[in-house]
């Protein structure tokens, strides 16, 4: 490319200088200039040791800063810790005050339980007497309805047929009467014996497997954990009852051999209920004869309304039979029942360890009621 001739040549290299022009060596300073040369050194020196210092302390300050933070974050999550920890407590504290005040309720109402089943006992037996007192006054109805009581004998015009009265107080006096059994037995199953009816008898059948170990265990556990161990090993109300004791391990066995006794007594116990069913039934099905036996005998009318009239007329004024002695004819002896506990299979080798010989043996006393023989 052809160049501009009025333009000077820019294109200048370190060859274009002639070599003895260029410096052979640092050009020679002055003492003055040299003073002050190093002024200058000196000063740029303290200049740079200053901003390292200056960045030296922003870098401290920024650490102390950030330590700073750090220390009143930890502060901050300690405080919040202490007061998570005295919720927690106060939030259990209340929850224990809660289950003991609900403990304390629940004895008392077992008590007032037990109160209402001793008062119910004596309503029974009012019930009964009041029961045995209505039949009587149905009975009186009946016979001063069709009796004349100065006379003693069927009033002339009676003020309807005696079927038609039967038909109509006959099934209420049965009324009254299954209400009087269901009582009754209700009352004997219930009382069958004098201790305190333990709820876990409803599942005892004298097959209680719990091992110790886990029985040990239980007592190990925090009282958190509690219900979540019992859920696990299924916690029965036998298991209730043995914890209770808080039994070591020779006493554990000592309660899993009783457990075994009392399975043979409640045994016992079961074919007595099943005997007292079996009475109760039998009643209800002979009262059912009874009463169909009335039915032909009244209604059918083959024996006339004055004759038979006349005949509990006559019963009006005799004095009343004592079934349980005149008409069945049962004897009430008293019986002592002897009991040598040293020699059940059960518990027999802890009562010869820890018992005096003397206390081997118990005595029971009742009144054995037996029908006499013909």
């Amino acid at each position: 490319m052809d160049q501009n001739p009025s333009l000077p040549n820019t294109n200048v290299t370190a060859s274009s200088f002639p070599i003895n022009l260029l410096p052979s060596h640092p050009p020679q300073l002055s003492a003055d200039q040299e003073s002050s040369h190093a002024v200058l050194l000196k000063t740029d020196d303290r200049l740079s040791v200053t901003e390292d210092d200056s960045k030296d302390s922003e870098s401290q300050k920024r650490k102390g800063k950030n330590k700073q933070g750090i220390e009143e974050k930890r502060m901050k999550g300690r405080i919040r810790s202490r007061n998570t920890r005295a919720r927690k407590k106060n939030y259990i504290d209340s929850l224990e005050k809660k289950i003991q005040e609900l403990e304390s309720e629940n004895f008392r109402l077992q008590n007032l339980l037990l109160s209402y089943r001793n008062e119910k006992i004596e309503s029974i037996d009012k019930k009964c007497q009041r029961y045995s007192q209505q039949m009587k006054d149905a009975k009186r109805h009946i016979l001063e309805k069709f009796i004349n009581p100065e006379t003693g004998k069927p009033w002339n015009k009676a003020p309807e047929k005696y079927s038609n009265n039967f038909r109509v107080s006959c099934p209420e006096l049965l009324d009254m009467h299954s209400e009087f059994l269901d009582d009754i037995f209700k009352m004997i199953i219930n009382n069958l014996y004098p201790l305190k009816q333990l709820k876990y008898w409803k599942i005892l059948d004298g097959n209680y497997d719990r091992k110790y170990e886990v029985i040990r265990d239980f007592f190990k556990c925090s009282k958190y954990k509690l219900p979540e161990f019992k859920e696990k090993h299924k916690f029965n109300a036998i298991d209730e009852y043995v914890i209770s004791f808080k039994p070591n391990k020779d006493q554990f066995n000592f309660l899993v051999d009783l457990l075994k006794m009392e399975a043979n007594i409640k045994a016992q116990y079961r074919k007595a209920v099943d005997l007292l069913l079996q009475a109760k039934t039998q009643i209800e099905k002979a009262t059912g004869e009874i009463y169909n036996h009335g039915c032909v005998l009244i209604k059918s009318e083959i024996i006339s309304q004055e004759q038979y009239l006349n005949s509990i007329a006559r019963e009006r004024f005799a004095i009343e039979e004592d079934g349980f002695t005149n008409i069945w004819e049962v004897q009430s002896t008293p019986v002592t029942y002897t009991y040598n506990i040293a020699q059940d299979p059960h518990i027999g080798k802890y009562v010869q360890k820890y018992m005096e010989k003397s206390d081997h043996e118990n005595e029971t006393k009742y009144n054995n009621f037996s029908i006499q023989a013909n």
